[in-house]
């Protein structure tokens, strides 16, 4: 044991500073674990324990407006009496609801949004002053709160204005305060709940009540009012929440008469994908830097046992063991390794209230920061296990220093012994002397080859995926289904011709109108495109488009989730009718994560047309107005010839008709369908693109100080050499440099090799799990030159820096070592 210490001491002492640099290194991943894992389990558990304190039950269902109800011969009551007699219900709660456009909210709109008055409401929420504390107060008239993800969507800050409502009457209010909301509040859902006081919600039920009198159509209001209901299963039922769903559609229809459902599950993975996406991505490379910081330690192991092979020797001859000298490597390292470990818990904490407080705007949940400690623990001490496993593997060769091998001298390095040596040019000398001092020590630059390919490869990865996402048409290519550069609505047929002249002076153009509504899949509700031309659907992967009124397109994640194929037959219902539909192809849309399908105005217009009589006892409703109505001027799509034309030409008709009161519209490009939820996503991507390279800023810098100080130390005769042949230190340090540089590339070639082989399969698994199959994903010459120059430049400059030690070698460490 008195040997072990010494031993233990002297190897401290003597590499001070790779046990500092394996500390830092294992600090950083200590941290990183620390703050990834305990985010992404706090946020699924805070997300689910606030459902709870809100009073979201199993199944949240907003029922359409009162007319429309009336329009399908039922009522509120009726669908709420109905859900009840389900055996699977445990309760049935309702409350009043406003549906309200999100007209301007500095200078942005057109999210739907729930208003819900902030205190006579069966759903309850905690609300947030200027100084993100909570509050109490109630909201008085005028005042609104809106949830957390305002501020990253559209700047919005407490004292602000957000108007509600539509050309037929608006709704100006003052922003109050903030409020968190766990189901529907994240930056990535296009549907947002918004309080009001009791006195407002008050007025607006009375304005409705006053329309429903006068028999005022249904385009011409401003807002509709119907009820928001939540129902509780029965604990203890083994139902999924689809399999939920279904039993509740089977017995009451309900589905039928909402626009949209959300079960808990559902709202989980919706407010939690951003989350899951990015703590899967940081993971990956947390995983990839604790693979980097195991080779680094293993070349360090390898470079001190061929180092200090004489003295192993001596060790042995003094009657030390090849296991007592093994276990005083492994405490050694052990005790650096563990040290950065657990100092990286505490110092997490900080860090994850960065991480909560950054990204509060986009989930829209206030996640505690709290150190999620048996999870980190258990992970620690599987790094601890797998580190102490890999120590005693690189210890191996110890057993190959003998005494007597210490007398010979040990193992002398053969230098200048490759088959890629080059002869030496007097002319660059320099440049040549470090190739060839590179290519006869090889093995010394591999761990930093190793790690930089690791590190550049997940860079170039990242490059791409951050291009893909800042890319124009990125979320139209993932989210529409056909082809299309400009989308308009208009309230009569005047001014769409008016404008549609506009448009014809620019380019040639076809034009088709295209909707969306939730509508029942085999029982189980779902997003719906609903296209006047079905030719134009253009992303089609297998069979045909849906041509005829008796067909449906679904998505490969449909497909997937109900075993079904091309020629299968499903039931879809909407408003109580109920079709039997042949899938005909298989198409690509990301919508509600990949959750979705496709059928033809033709085939949704059928539904008006049918009577039948649902389960529930409910009549289908025959084709009323407001169907056709619901189409009128209404999602107009225009494909056009030109589309560079496309801002000119919103542009000109800005110019012609935006100050004339008498013409209302509205025409938007393409891209700005996704504006909000792309500028979301962008600042996500960007910041963590930046944190990978910043983390493999400091991997490069540690792995290049522990290489280049083991090669500075190999090479002390070798150094007195050169400079007694009249090398400056400056002209050394430069070499080193060079070599470095020859290091980085060679690294960044491999890591350019592994991404363009890993880049397909790691990005397809990803975009699958959340419902895109297709994707336009390629590599840019960018993006693999700029790893490749930051890793050159990083390493120069750093092994430039930690070459200064060159100026206190003299010739006299020959005389020395003589």
């Amino acid at each position: 044991m008195r040997y072990i210490m010494m031993v233990l001491r002297g190897n401290m002492r003597r590499n001070k500073g790779v046990h500092i640099s394996v500390f830092v290194l294992m600090l950083i991943i200590s941290l990183a674990f620390c703050s990834v894992l305990s985010y992404y389990t706090n946020s699924i558990r805070h997300d689910s324990e606030a459902m709870e304190e809100v009073g979201y039950g199993g199944m949240l269902a907003a029922l359409y407006g009162e007319n429309r109800l009336d329009a399908y011969g039922t009522s509120a009551d009726k669908i709420i009496k109905n859900i009840g007699k389900c055996d699977a219900v445990q309760e049935v709660k309702a409350t009043d609801v406003v549906y309200l456009l999100l007209k301007d909210c500095n200078g942005k709109g057109g999210n739907s949004s729930f208003v819900l008055n902030d205190t006579d409401s069966v759903l309850t929420y905690d609300q947030y002053d200027v100084d993100n504390k909570m509050t109490d107060r109630r909201l008085e008239k005028g005042e609104v709160s809106v949830p957390f993800s305002f501020i990253g969507m559209y700047d919005c800050k407490i004292g602000d204005t957000v108007e509600l409502g539509n050309d037929n009457g608006s709704y100006t209010f003052k922003v109050a305060s903030f409020f968190e909301d766990p189901y529907m509040g994240s930056s990535v859902m296009g549907i947002k709940t918004i309080l009001i006081s009791d006195e407002d919600f008050a007025d607006l039920k009375a304005k409705a009540a006053e329309d429903n009198r006068s028999g005022l159509e249904d385009d011409k209001r401003s807002f509709e009012l119907s009820k928001l209901i939540i129902i509780d299963k029965k604990p203890g039922l083994d139902l999924t929440e689809m399999e939920f769903e279904r039993e509740l559609n089977n017995v009451s229809d309900f589905a039928s008469y909402c626009w949209i459902t959300l079960s808990k599950e559902q709202a989980g993975n919706y407010m939690l994908l951003m989350t899951k996406v990015f703590s899967a991505v940081l993971l990956i490379f947390v995983v990839l830097l604790l693979v980097a910081a195991m080779i680094v330690l293993g070349h360090n192991i390898g470079s001190s046992i061929d180092m200090d092979f004489v003295n192993i020797g001596i060790l042995k001859a003094v009657g030390m063991t090849n296991a007592s000298v093994k276990l005083a490597l492994l405490a050694g390292y052990m005790c650096t390794v563990a040290a950065g470990l657990f100092a990286g818990i505490p110092l997490a904490i900080p860090i994850l209230k960065i991480i909560n407080s950054a990204t509060r705007s986009s989930s829209g949940l206030e996640v505690p920061s709290d150190i999620n400690v048996g999870l980190v623990l258990c992970v620690i001490l599987a790094i601890l296990l797998l580190v102490a496993a890999f120590i005693m593997l690189k210890t191996r060769r110890i057993s190959e220093a003998t005494p007597i091998k210490a007398i010979r001298g040990g193992r002398d390095s053969v230098h200048f012994s490759s088959v890629l040596k080059l002869p030496v040019s007097g002319k660059k000398l320099g440049v040549s002397l470090a190739y060839r001092q590179f290519i006869s020590e090889k093995k010394q630059y591999a761990a930093a080859i190793i790690v930089t390919a690791i590190l550049a490869m997940f860079m170039i990865l990242m490059n791409d995926m951050m291009r893909w996402f800042n890319s124009q048409n990125m979320l139209v290519d993932m989210f529409s289904v056909t082809k299309y550069d400009l989308t308009a609505s208009f309230v009569d047929e005047d001014t769409q011709k008016d404008i549609e002249n506009v448009i014809s002076e620019h380019t040639a153009y076809r034009k088709y109108q295209m909707s969306s509504e939730y509508l029942l899949f085999d029982d189980v509700q779902m997003y719906c495109y609903i296209v006047e031309d079905p030719d134009m659907i253009n992303t089609i992967r297998k069979g045909r488009t849906c041509t005829y009124d008796n067909e449906v397109l679904i998505t490969q994640y449909v497909a997937d989730g109900f075993h079904m194929n091309v020629g299968d037959t499903v039931t879809v219902k909407r408003g109580g009718v109920a079709r039997k539909m042949v899938i005909s192809g298989i198409y690509d849309s990301a919508n509600d994560m990949g959750k979705n399908f496709a059928i033809s105005k033709a085939a949704y217009s059928k539904f008006a047309s049918e009577e039948t009589v649902s389960e529930s006892g409910v009549s289908g409703a025959a084709k009323s107005s407001s169907d056709e109505e619901e189409w009128s001027g209404k999602g107009i799509c225009y494909d056009l010839d030109n589309t560079d034309e496309c801002d000119a030409i919103i542009q000109e008709i800005d110019k012609r008709y935006g100050d004339n009161q008498g013409i209302t519209y509205s025409i938007h490009s393409a891209k700005d369908d996704f504006e909000e939820v792309a500028g979301t996503v962008n600042i996500a991507i960007q910041g963590l693109t930046l944190l990978t390279y910043m983390l493999g800023a400091v991997f490069v810098i540690v792995t290049v100080i522990i290489v280049c100080g083991k090669v500075l130390m190999r090479e002390q005769k070798d150094i007195g050499i050169y400079k007694a042949l009249g090398f400056t230190s400056f002209r050394l340090r430069c070499q080193l440099a060079v070599r470095f540089i020859v290091t980085a590339v060679v690294g960044s070639l491999l890591g350019i090799v592994l991404a363009l082989i890993v880049s397909k399969p790691f990005f397809k698994a990803g975009f699958e799990s959340f419902g895109i199959y297709s994707f336009n994903l390629s590599t840019s010459v960018i993006s693999l030159v700029i790893p490749l120059v930051f890793m050159s430049v990083l390493f120069s400059v750093v092994a430039f820096i930690r070459a200064g030690n060159i100026r206190k070698v003299q010739p006299q460490v020959l005389i020395a070592d003589q």
